[in-house]
């Protein structure tokens, strides 16, 4: 197959992310980066020397795949004009605002024959492509993700900015349906949920524990997975992991060496927003679906906006309105 005439929707932190990776490759052409913003286009068209345009209709006639790096609101509207155009797709996350917006792209790349990928990019880490092919039949699970405050996402949930990534990964540990959702969460210092958990419970019997908060002090980012005689640790921000086997059951005066052997897993080191690339563009060339599909992506979403639901329901969501949103003099 040509090259792959590829383009790149959205400018931003992201959107420049992906063209800068994407102009570094060889096996497509990167034909131009749309963007209203006549700044984020200057920048960016300086910085790669690539071609910049304001609107999509000023994009060359033949597109193959586009990478839509736009906030999440005009995903829907972008990604209809792509895929009715014939375009592979692929998403940043999540999916878009709305389940019935996700159920309908699902539908149209179908309908079109036309590969959607969505960018959860952890699926990609280092250390999860280490640990994944070890996991089997996992029996309970348990995520956190901590962060300071990042002043920015202050207008979504941290449940759609952060647990969503975690959300993904339990549902392709697991390999089975959400069949009941149990969360909690806590608005601390904007006008969404900073922080929460939740329990999900699998079809299969599977148990996965979920934190994210975005008011923490330190962070944390770890995925551990328990399965017959075997744990695995997977710790995402440091790009580590390890299994833990164990060698038999506990009797009075065994000491720990002789119960348990841990052993740390080797780590290829790579980009993982550029290895989602190659497994989009791979997909596209050999028909076969990418490892995070738009079905999964629609599911993460399905999950997250039911851990919403419920924390909404609760009285802790609500920030007093007397709560100044400023410092006032003393």
């Amino acid at each position: 197959m040509s090259q792959l005439q590829v383009a790149v929707i959205g400018a931003g932190h992201l959107g420049s992310i992906h063209a800068r990776l994407l102009a570094e490759r060889t096996d497509i052409q990167l034909v131009g980066v749309v963007d209203p913003s006549e700044t984020q286009r200057t920048t960016l068209s300086q910085q790669l020397q690539i071609p910049t345009v304001a609107q999509l209709y000023q994009l060359p006639s033949r597109i193959d795949a586009a990478i839509i790096a736009a906030p999440t609101a005009l995903h829907h509207q972008v990604a209809v004009s792509l895929l009715e155009s014939g375009v592979h797709l692929f998403i940043e996350k999540p999916i878009t605002n709305s389940i019935a917006d996700a159920v309908h792209l699902v539908v149209l790349a179908r309908e079109h024959g036309r590969t959607l990928q969505v960018g959860h990019v952890e699926q990609f880490n280092p250390a999860w492509v280490a640990a994944k092919d070890l996991i089997r039949q996992p029996t309970y699970m348990e995520a956190r993700r901590t962060s300071e405050f990042p002043f920015r996402s202050a207008d979504v949930s941290v449940v759609h900015d952060l647990m969503i990534h975690d959300i993904e990964l339990a549902l392709s540990a697991a390999n089975c349906d959400v069949q009941k959702v149990d969360a909690c969460g806590q608005v601390v210092v904007t006008n969404e949920i900073d922080m929460a958990s939740a329990r999900l419970w699998f079809a299969n019997g599977c148990v996965c524990d979920v934190t994210a908060s975005r008011v923490s002090r330190l962070p944390e980012r770890t995925f551990d997975i328990w399965q017959h005689e075997q744990s695995i640790h997977v710790d995402l921000g440091n790009r580590s992991a390890s299994i833990v086997q164990q060698q038999g059951y506990f009797h009075p005066g065994d000491a720990r060496s002789e119960l348990f052997r841990a052993e740390s897993l080797p780590i290829v080191a790579s980009n993982a927003i550029a290895d989602e690339h190659t497994d989009f563009f791979d997909a596209i060339r050999t028909h076969r679906s990418p490892q995070v599909t738009g079905e999964r992506a629609l599911q993460a979403l399905q999950i997250a906006d039911e851990i919403v639901t419920q924390i909404r329901r609760q009285r802790l969501f609500v920030r007093p309105a007397s709560w100044p949103t400023t410092k006032t003099a003393a």
